[in-house]
């Protein structure tokens, strides 16, 4: 516990300034300075504008990027891709683009209910397997690899559905592979934040070796709505779905 708080405090020192300029961008975006398809001003612009240094304004575009907001080309223009909250910038097969609300509204229902299926079958070589993605997070998360830690964190959730053993979830899943990364590495954009899924995967862990469904659905949804939080959407509003 005490290594995550001082790894975390440690990191959230470290990228402060880039994580404010990453949070400042995206406000230009959601009020529509700079709208989707547009490049966004010149590195140089922007480093004055918002008086960082070069490279932590490149930390705040790395981080944008990886949440999907904009792309980098190879000329290093940044370009707009979509307004924070709004539709995901990619298409599921044969589905109507989904928002991020449609995206945890699925998972609620399809994870928690599938956790409480794995605790009454999970085995111990499979709850140490969980363990070792869940450290895989830690170590992405101390690399401040955000990319890493987000499929780390879908190997995860993919793994307890496939434990839970219903095939239907875990075709389900697969074919939403991509709209379920998108919400893996949202919250990764949450300051001060990133380690929270890591105690909550152990409180999920704890009661799938239990072998305590109610507990481990109980788990899973919390930590799910706490992630959607996390993605920048209403927590009061999870609760109610």
């Amino acid at each position: 516990m005490t290594d995550e708080i001082l790894s975390d405090k440690l990191v959230t020192e470290r990228e402060a300034v880039p994580r404010l300029a990453a949070r400042q961008i995206q406000e230009m975006i959601a009020n529509g300075t700079v709208k989707p398809g547009a490049k966004l001003p010149s590195q140089r612009e922007l480093s004055i504008k918002l008086n960082i240094s070069r490279s932590s304004l490149r930390e705040a575009l790395s981080i944008l990027e990886t949440k999907g907001l904009i792309q980098i080309d190879p000329g290093r223009s940044a370009v707009v891709c979509l307004a924070p909250n709004s539709e995901f910038s990619f298409a599921i097969d044969g589905l109507e683009r989904s928002t991020p609300e449609e995206v945890f509204q699925a998972r609620l229902l399809l994870e928690t209910y599938a956790t409480r299926l794995a605790a009454g079958l999970i085995s111990t070589q499979q709850l140490q397997h969980l363990r070792q993605l869940n450290d895989e997070i830690r170590i992405a998360l101390r690399a401040q690899d955000l990319d890493q830690a987000a499929h780390s964190d879908l190997a995860l959730h993919r793994a307890i559905i496939k434990y839970g053993g219903n095939r239907i979830f875990d075709q389900i899943h697969e074919t939403l592979q991509a709209p379920m990364l998108a919400s893996h590495l949202l919250p990764l954009g949450a300051p001060g934040r990133l380690w929270e899924p890591i105690l909550e995967h152990e409180n999920i862990l704890k009661a799938l070796e239990l072998r305590d469904p109610d507990s481990a659905a109980y788990y899973m949804r919390l930590h799910l709505i706490r992630t959607a939080g996390r993605a920048g959407i209403d927590e009061a509003l999870c609760i109610s779905w």
